[in-house]
């Protein structure tokens, strides 16, 4: 019975350090992370805008450690999924991928890079 109550509250945590992330990265941080043509998805390195790119590098390094501190009773494991799901809200800001794969058609190994 104990190990199941450990369990559940392992699940709540790792939920709610991802949700927070989520939360953070899609309302606060959009603005600094998105693209200056709304029109077209982010990409960092096809974009080629290191500051971005060090941006979004650092945000995910903090995100890590909050979720590392949130989740601390928890596998290491929990924390890494907390930080992946609150990185995944910069996909569900952007617009579809189709307009970055025709505008770099020439040079696609840069973009999948």
């Amino acid at each position: 019975m104990n190990h199941r109550r450990f369990h559940a509250i392992e699940k709540k945590q790792v939920q709610l350090a991802a949700a927070g992330g989520l939360v953070v990265v899609y309302f606060c941080l959009w603005t600094v992370i998105r693209s200056s043509d709304p029109g077209t998805p982010v990409s960092l390195v096809a974009n080629g805008d290191p500051v971005a790119f060090g941006f979004l590098a650092m945000t995910l390094f903090a995100l890590a450690a909050v979720s590392g501190m949130i989740t601390i009773g928890t596998r290491p494991a929990g924390a890494l999924l907390a930080t992946l799901v609150a990185a995944g809200a910069v996909s569900l800001r952007c617009p579809s991928i189709r307009v970055l794969l025709w505008s770099h058609q020439d040079n696609l190994g840069l973009l999948f890079t």
